[in-house]
């Protein structure tokens, strides 16, 4: 309980009103040319402000308005005019800081782990290098290292976020931006210092140094701490550390001195730590120290004309829900569901030039869009169709089969929709999934009608530890009246959990089933991106069905064609069929897409995907798609 009053006594309570809400439509034309007409309009230098809170979930921040205001939701940014809802996930299925921020900073999706890297290994043009090359001024400013993935985005390229010695090298070479503001001072060579006191640029390591320096300098370091920041409850004050409002008015300060405009990107780094960590208290704390400083941005930016100032999260972090509502001063009942990132959609809001722009579901690509069309004076591009594993099938255009079965599960498969593109091919799952009670298994045939796969399952298994092998070995399911079909890969998720490419979820995973002699393999779990929205999950039971939301694939070539680098034959025809089982698969339900016959042991049916009718080794327009079924 001390700790809570010291967190009202730690923080300015922000008083503020409700936000607007917006509608569920898609960004249409009329957004996008309501944005142009008011950066057409805006006479002034541009100068664009962007406020990302890592990991700062929309229940976050309801948690935290009611402790500061007693209201759900009254923190600085719900005052902004303009709003929308943004799917968070990447080219990897549940995002990472890394992949979000380079969504933002780019305008293209990637895989995790990426900055400014896209998904065939190319440097994709970056915010700070357009806004450079248009004689822009440029900051960051993070309560982590400036090398950490969402600021390093913005500023570098790597295919590897944990690549700080090439990111920091980048920055202090190639973008040099003109405030740099935040931690990681213990990452900077005796070397590096001396660069960047060469280009005339003070380096200061106090708040108070800060503060006088700002008052002349056109550019700044300042390097506050060995690593990340201290949370902001942990910063006694007066603190050689400043705050994140500090730090923000200091580096408009400075870089609105340039006659040209700036950019200035500015991250609450903490939050997600401490949501990883299951720490309300420095989560809401975090929360609140940066709704100030987007407070002292609004109320500078209330007097100045063209000023777009974007707030949003990355992702949100931990699961976090609400359990019983608290008065004003009183942490609200909560629990977390992970210390994982979640799917759960987070908004974005923003004022000035370009974010008319905002309107209904979107996704980070649109930060880009509007901040990019402030910078150059261009129409922002409206943003076109990905497949995404992101658990929202507005991207999937294939409809597949329909469930003929009542459940007899703790969970529901209602709906197969697919799709392809030039990096793999999307398998969306609409239905109802249970945290606790049940598994979902995706079996794919890369080459339909060769045979060369399992039609036991069994017969694969070749550990007992492994819980993908064990479920498979498990499974009492008959692929044998298919003729043709043969599984190469099963797509195994234990509990309806998310995996990442580059990280799958303990339990869950793209099985190899074969080697290419065709004897069973030790475990091999290869990455895929799998994602649940979250309206379509329960806890303890299954949530309403949601139509349009639920479970989706998506399979990379590069993973069902490894031997290849990814290159599928000519001609290639695919086939799939989803099943769902108890979390052991010891238990097959009457759930399964194509729709099981009269007994759900037998695969009655697959879906077919012709992803190159015309044999040019490249993956068709339209590909076609079918229902093989086989009368039982």
């Amino acid at each position: 309980m001390n700790r809570e009053l010291g967190l009202c006594a730690a923080l300015a309570l922000i008083a503020c009103g409700s936000p607007t809400q917006a509608d569920d439509a898609s960004i249409g034309d009329s957004g996008v040319s309501d944005a142009l007409d008011a950066i057409e309009n805006a006479n002034t230098r541009p100068r664009i402000i962007i406020v990302i809170g890592d990991g700062m979930g929309e229940t976050l921040q309801e948690v935290a308005s009611r402790y500061s205001t007693g209201a759900p939701e009254n923190l600085s940014w719900h005052q902004l005019g303009n709003s929308a809802e943004i799917l968070t996930a990447s080219a990897s299925g549940v995002t990472d800081s890394a992949a979000a921020a380079t969504a933002m900073a780019t305008g293209e999706m990637t895989y995790n782990g990426r900055l400014s890297i896209d998904r065939d290994g190319a440097a994709l043009s970056n915010l700070f290098e357009i806004a450079k090359a248009r004689g822009l001024a440029t900051g960051l400013v993070t309560t982590a290292t400036p090398m950490h993935a969402t600021t390093a985005a913005f500023s570098a390229h790597a295919l590897d976020r944990y690549d700080y010695e090439l990111i920091l090298e980048q920055q202090v070479r190639a973008s040099q931006p003109d405030v740099i503001l935040g931690g990681g001072l213990a990452e900077f060579s005796p070397e590096l210092l001396d660069e960047i006191r060469a280009t005339g640029s003070p380096i200061v390591f106090d708040a108070a140094s800060l503060k006088s320096e700002a008052s002349t300098s056109t550019k700044i370091v300042g390097l506050f701490a060995d690593a990340h920041f201290p949370y902001a409850l942990d910063r006694a004050a007066p603190s050689d550390v400043p705050s994140l409002s500090e730090m923000t008015s200091s580096a408009i300060e400075i870089l609105d001195r340039d006659s040209s405009g700036f950019l200035l990107v500015l991250e609450a780094a903490r939050i997600d730590r401490a949501c990883h960590d299951s720490d309300l208290t420095n989560a809401v704390g975090d929360t609140l120290e940066l709704s100030q400083a987007v407070a002292s941005i609004a109320d500078w930016s209330s007097s100045e004309e063209g000023v777009t100032l974007l707030v949003l999260a990355d992702h949100e972090t931990g699961g976090l829900s609400i359990d019983g509502v608290a008065e004003r001063g009183t942490f609200s009942q909560v629990s977390w569901q992970s210390g994982r990132h979640t799917n759960r959609r987070v908004r974005v809001y923003g004022q000035g030039p370009g974010t008319e722009m905002l309107s209904g579901v979107t996704d980070h690509r649109v930060v880009f869009a509007i901040a990019n069309a402030a910078i150059t004076r261009a129409q922002p591009d409206g943003l076109n169709r990905l497949l995404i594993a992101n658990g929202d099938f507005d991207d999937v255009r294939f409809d597949a089969s329909q469930q003929i079965h009542t459940s007899d599960a703790d969970g529901r498969l209602e709906r197969m929709m697919v799709d392809a593109d030039r990096f793999g091919i999307a398998v969306a799952i609409e239905g109802t999934f249970s945290r606790t009670g049940s598994s979902l298994v995706v079996l794919v045939d890369r080459d339909y009608g060769q045979g060369a796969g399992a039609t036991v399952l069994s017969a694969v298994a070749s550990s007992s530890t492994d819980p993908v092998d064990r479920l498979l070995s498990n499974l009492a399911l008959d692929l044998s009246g298919i003729p043709g079909f043969a599984a190469d890969f099963a797509h195994v998720s234990v509990a309806a959990t998310g995996d990442s490419r580059e990280q799958p979820w303990p339990g869950s995973g793209l099985r190899l089933l074969r080697a290419s002699d065709g004897a069973p393999l030790a475990p091999l779990i290869l990455g895929a991106a799998l994602t649940f929205d979250e309206c379509s999950v329960g806890l303890n039971a299954p949530a309403v069905t949601s139509r349009g939301r639920g479970a989706e694939l998506f399979l990379s070539f590069d993973r069902l064609y490894p031997e290849t680098g990814g290159v599928f034959p000519p001609g290639t025809k695919l086939a799939v069929v989803a099943v769902m089982t108890s979390l052991l698969g010891t238990t097959v339900s009457n759930q399964a897409l194509p729709p099981f016959g009269p007994s759900s042991s037998v695969v009655a049916g697959v879906v077919t995907i012709e992803i190159d009718r015309d044999g040019d080794g490249q993956v068709d327009d339209a590909p076609r798609i079918s229902s093989v079924t086989i009368a039982p």
